[in-house]
């Protein structure tokens, strides 16, 4: 069995938010291959919780503004989301002034 360390869990945890678009939960994390269980993952973390493990707690806020930031810029966009065939970081690449108003 892979040993995995608390610095390598933190990156692979931001890794699959990211390659996933979403927060992870339990089931998702006990479904990829890639990680260990969500129980050898609280192992780690001294038996606590996802949210209450400062790093991942922080990844959490963080990628959730983005994600809000990403669908309050699809909302305000005059094409439809559904049928205009761009994924969000095509849009955003072309929107850099709406998103830096937006987080300063």
């Amino acid at each position: 069995m892979i040993e995995f360390d608390r610095n390598t869990l933190i990156s692979m945890y931001k890794e699959k938010i990211i390659r996933d678009h979403k927060i992870p939960t339990a089931r998702d994390i006990n479904s990829d291959y890639f990680f260990p269980s969500y129980i050898e993952f609280k192992k780690k973390f001294n038996g606590k919780k996802i949210r209450e493990v400062k790093e991942l707690s922080d990844l959490i806020k963080y990628y959730r503004l983005i994600f809000k930031i990403e669908k309050t810029f699809c909302d305000d966009c005059i094409y439809d989301k559904k049928s205009c065939g761009k994924t969000i970081e095509e849009c955003k690449k072309k929107a850099e002034l709406y998103f830096k108003n937006l987080i300063c």
